[in-house]
């Protein structure tokens, strides 16, 4: 957890939810990785979207500040 809380800054809210998704769906034993992969992307930008748009909140971009 607190790898997640170092690199959220530098990597970006998206980018680093994403792997820790991934990352915990596949240490619970769930071994579908594209479904695991999938949810872990719609779920964070899902999550970016309702946080940003919706409650006018400020989340780091980190490396995909171009495309957010």
């Amino acid at each position: 957890m607190m790898l997640y809380a170092g690199l959220i800054e530098i990597l970006g809210f998206v980018v680093v939810t994403m792997v820790f998704l991934f990352g915990v769906s596949r240490y619970l034993g769930y071994r579908r990785h594209l479904i695991n992969g999938m949810v872990a992307i719609i779920f964070s930008l899902g999550m970016f979207y309702i946080f940003t748009q919706g409650l006018q909140m400020n989340l780091p971009k980190g490396v995909l500040s171009w495309i957010l």
